[in-house]
């Protein structure tokens, strides 16, 4: 158990370190096409910040910053027209404490998972989610898969559908085909407003 919270604690550092350790400067105004003008005035205060604090040097370039903290890379995904940069956002967000560096945690997981496996068997327990669910509504891994099993048959056809709707809104606005996950977000937002006419006005 010890063990365990220690692992616990080097992922969630690694994890944040990864992140804050990633920043998208934008220079040029064409690249800022398709964002909200409150998030584009947030990213120009970031900039200004970072390039006015002790760490920074005196010569940072200005402009504005975008960061994989939510209020920053969610509406940077829905909002920005800017393609290959939507695609580097979503690369560096999903591969956080998963690269070749220091904050790498791949062999942290793999520690935690043989520590709670090991825990699960000195307890007489078939694995650490039998002592998870134990507990708990669920009761048993079985009928979580079981549930999960029943829930697919639900979803997986509503999400066909709406990956449908989206491709055939990107085909219109001559968009990719097939849309990549950096895609989905924007897409899915231009879909809504099509539908709906919602509009987040809280953020033009």
């Amino acid at each position: 158990n010890t063990r365990l919270a220690i692992l616990g604690l080097t992922f969630g550092e690694n994890l944040l370190k990864d992140s804050n350790e990633y920043e998208l400067l934008i220079t040029d105004k064409a690249d800022l096409a398709g964002l909200p003008e409150g998030i584009i005035e947030a990213a120009r205060m970031t900039a200004e910040e970072k390039s006015t604090s002790a760490e920074a040097s005196a010569d940072k370039e200005k402009g504005w910053l975008f960061n994989l903290d939510y209020p920053s890379y969610l509406p940077f995904m829905m909002y920005s027209d800017k393609r290959e940069l939507r695609k580097q956002m979503y690369m560096a967000f999903n591969s956080r404490a998963f690269k070749n560096n220091a904050n790498n945690n791949e062999s942290t997981l793999k520690e935690m998972a043989e520590m709670r496996h090991k825990r699960a068997q000195l307890l007489g327990y078939k694995s650490h989610a039998a002592i998870v669910l134990e507990e708990r509504m669920a009761e048993t891994p079985e009928k979580v898969h079981h549930l999960l099993d029943e829930l697919l048959q639900f979803a997986k056809p509503v999400a066909l559908e709406e990956l449908t709707e989206i491709q055939n809104l990107s085909n219109k606005l001559k968009g990719p085909n097939p849309i990549e996950r950096w895609d989905f977000s924007y897409y899915s937002e231009k879909v809504k407003n099509e539908k709906f006419e919602i509009n987040d006005e809280l953020l033009k």
